[in-house]
């Protein structure tokens, strides 16, 4: 199983919320002349010759990254340990009682509770079939 640090998903998240707050108001993108481009789209779920015309957007920008970059530069030059030692919070699962062996050998066996051949001949019965 993989798993991700708390600080690197919440880093991702950031970035993702910056990326989407700077391109979320773009223009539409115009010709030369000034007319709006526009781009014809034929989507899987139109039969037929139904189709669906869409803006054409002008391109991303990432000045973000400029600012963001400024920023870090001047956390680690100033050297706030309280700004970089943000602690982690604590896994969902530690909250939880782990359950003992005995009651994970009843919950199995009354999940898949069956008559098999232990069962029936009462030979050599296993936990599982009790």
């Amino acid at each position: 199983m993989m798993s991700f640090s708390y600080h690197w998903q919440a880093c991702r998240q950031i970035i993702a919320a910056l990326h989407f707050n700077e391109n979320v108001q773009r223009e539409v993108a115009t010709t030369k002349d000034g007319t709006e481009k526009h781009v014809v789209v034929f989507p899987k779920y139109k039969s037929g010759d139904d189709f669906t015309v869409k803006p054409t957007m002008v391109n991303q920008t990432f000045d973000y990254v400029d600012k963001l970059m400024n920023m870090v530069f001047e956390i680690c030059e100033l050297n706030q340990p309280a700004v970089m030692a943000t602690p982690a919070s604590p896994p969902l699962a530690n909250g939880k009682r782990r359950p003992t062996e005995e009651e994970l050998q009843s919950v199995v066996a009354r999940r898949f509770k069956r008559l098999c051949y232990y069962c029936v001949s009462g030979v050599n019965r296993q936990w599982w079939c009790t």
